[in-house]
C-alpha cells in the first residue's frame, strides 16, 4: 500500500488520443502513486517506528518514485461494458486459478479485455448494443488468445498507458516459453484447439505436453 494522489481529470497523456473514452471515463482520470523505496526497508519490526524513522532521515532522504495509476479510469470502463463481457472476464480469471498457472495476472486479463472490446468496436456510449459480441465462452477464448498473441511480440501495452509493456522486464527466454506454454494450457483446457507456427517453442513441463 502506498500514498495516492487524485486529482480529478488528470492523464499523463492526451485522454482524447486514447480509445473508447467518455466523459466519466476522462473525468476519473488517473492517480499519481508516491513508490517509496530504500535500503532500510530491512528493518524489521525488532526496532521500534520512531527509530527507524528518525535513523532513515538522518542517514539520507527516503526516494519517491512516481507512479501513474489507470485504475480509476479502468473502473469507469469496465461499468460500460454489458454483463456478459465482466462475466467472461471473471471466467477467465478463474480457469487461471483452476488451471493453477503463476505467470499470468488478472490485470494483464484484465487489458486483454480492453483490448479485444476495442477490436470488437464495442461503443460505451451505446452501452446496451451487445449485437457484435460473441458468446460467453467465446469472449473468454478470446481475451486468452488476444494475450497469447501478445505474448509472441513480448509486448502487452495497458491500455490507457499505450507505451507501457505490461510483461515483467529482463525475463529470460525459458521464461517467456513457460508463460506462453501456460496460455496454451489454458486454452486446452477451455477445449480450443489451435495451430502454432512457433511449436517448435513448445517445452514438457511437469508431464503436460502442449
Amino acid at each position: 500500500m502506498v500514498p495516492a494522489i487524485r486529482k480529478t481529470a488528470w492523464w499523463s497523456i492526451d485522454p482524447n488520443s486514447l480509445p473508447m473514452m467518455t466523459q466519466k471515463i476522462h473525468d476519473a482520470g488517473c492517480l499519481l502513486l508516491l513508490d517509496t523505496t530504500s535500503d532500510e526497508q530491512s528493518f524489521t519490526s525488532e526496532y521500534p517506528k520512531e527509530f527507524i524513522v528518525d535513523t532513515i532521515d538522518r542517514i539520507r532522504p527516503v526516494q519517491t518514485n512516481l507512479l501513474v495509476s489507470t485504475a480509476p479510469a479502468e473502473v469507469c470502463l469496465m461499468e460500460t461494458f454489458p454483463q456478459i463481457v465482466r462475466d467472461s472476464y471473471a471466467l477467465a480469471k478463474l480457469f487461471v486459478d483452476i488451471c493453477n498457472v503463476t505467470d499470468i495476472s488478472s490485470y494483464m486479463l484484465k487489458n486483454c479485455t480492453f483490448h479485444l472490446l476495442q477490436e470488437l468496436r464495442w461503443n460505451p456510449n451505446m452501452p446496451d448494443d451487445i449485437s457484435k459480441l460473441p458468446s460467453l465462452i467465446e469472449l473468454t477464448v478470446q481475451i486468452f488468445m488476444k494475450l497469447f498473441a501478445y505474448n509472441k511480440t513480448y509486448f502487452l501495452p495497458r491500455f490507457f498507458l499505450p507505451e507501457v509493456n505490461m510483461f515483467p522486464k529482463n525475463q529470460d527466454i525459458q521464461d517467456k516459453k513457460f508463460e506462453k506454454w501456460e496460455i496454451k494450457f489454458v486454452l486446452t483446457n477451455l477445449r480450443q484447439n489451435f495451430i502454432d507456427s512457433d511449436d517448435s517453442d513448445d517445452c514438457d513441463y511437469d508431464g503436460y505436453n502442449i
